[in-house]
């Protein structure tokens, strides 16, 4: 019972903090690992986890050629991570994926804008993009190079339409469900993303999305009323300041076909105009002096179900949410006393 009134009493909040009545409620799905080659499929997974900092994240400030950019700018991203596990309501609590010869590759293109600079720290809001899971090869993947990640051909000239497509949904609350994983994220907080230069401090960001297509990989579980589907991404980054890669024509040609597929419109170049010498360019120094930085990545995917609350729920004022805590803290304390006088 206390699970419940917590779950419902974080949803009121959730919705009186936003001002919306749209949620994002956490859950479960089963993956099928048969769409990517593999032959086990796991249900009730609660969690798809990637590498830590197995991945990579390409970022290029297409405003600024001069580091650490300004606020304002926008800056087109390249990620990929490999997944690598499963977080589930049964056992095993903690399977390995396997994909046979195959791998999942998750790749995201898209655009932020920067929103603060302080010190070594910045926020960036995402503002657009999408992300897709594709079949890549073990013995050929490699995160710091585009072409050997499944998206594209060998070439980097043509795209490979992903297994599953999930694009960026608007700012939504984020909420535990009764089965799913303990998020909680006020509509605020999601879509944003801090980046630090600091090359011994790790970055987060916090991405939500609506699944577009599914081609039978991961597949939700519905509830009752819910909107739509979507997966909660999460994710940890690092500076890189040695070893970056030199990309290859095939790896530059991958990342702008990439780019321009699973953001189409956002660039007119896809994701850097290579070569140009202009901010436009991906010159990465390991210091950002361009604006530019490559990062280690990894990222956890939290499926869940869009609900829409009631329309006639309020807005809520602070001080009544206080007088509710209050009340409720009263029943429970009553109830609590009630049954230890119903025992003895």
């Amino acid at each position: 019972m206390l699970k419940i009134v917590a779950f419902s009493l974080a949803v009121v909040l959730a919705v009186s903090a936003t001002a919306r009545a749209d949620v994002f409620v956490t859950g479960t799905e089963t993956a099928n690992q048969s769409a990517l080659g593999g032959s086990t499929s796991f249900d009730v997974v609660t969690r798809v986890n990637g590498t830590t900092l197995g991945g990579y994240d390409f970022g290029n400030n297409i405003t600024s050629a001069s580091g650490p950019g300004a606020k304002g700018d926008t800056v087109n991203v390249l990620v990929v991570d490999q997944i690598t596990s499963y977080n589930r309501n049964a056992s095993p609590s903690n399977p390995l994926s396997n994909f046979g010869t195959n791998t999942g590759v998750v790749v995201f293109a898209g655009q932020l804008h920067i929103t603060s600079i302080s010190g070594t720290a910045i926020t960036a809001q995402f503002i657009n993009g999408q992300f897709g899971i594709f079949q890549g090869s073990q013995a050929t993947y490699d995160p710091k190079h585009a072409a050997t990640w499944g998206a594209t051909n060998a070439a980097g000239t043509t795209f490979v339409s992903p297994v599953g497509l999930y694009s960026l949904s608007t700012p939504t609350a984020v909420v535990p469900g009764p089965n799913g994983q303990g998020d909680f994220f006020l509509a605020s907080q999601v879509n944003q993303s801090g980046f630090n230069t600091n090359a011994a401090v790790q970055s987060q960001a916090v991405a939500l999305f609506n699944e577009v297509t599914n081609g039978g990989f991961l597949v939700v579980d519905p509830v009752l009323g819910q909107t739509g589907v979507g997966q909660l991404a999460q994710t940890t980054a690092q500076l890189q300041t040695a070893n970056l890669p030199t990309l290859s024509a095939a790896d530059q040609a991958a990342m702008n076909t990439i780019f321009n597929n699973l953001d189409a419109g956002a660039s007119a170049f896809g994701f850097a105009d290579f070569g140009s010498g202009t901010a436009s360019d991906f010159l990465p120094t390991g210091n950002v002096a361009n604006a530019d930085a490559d990062q280690s990545f990894g990222v956890a995917l939290d499926p869940g179900n869009f609900l829409a609350a009631p329309p006639s729920v309020p807005e809520i004022d602070p001080s009544s949410i206080i007088g509710a805590l209050t009340l409720l803290g009263g029943g429970l304390v009553y109830l609590t006393e009630r049954r230890r006088r119903s025992k003895n």
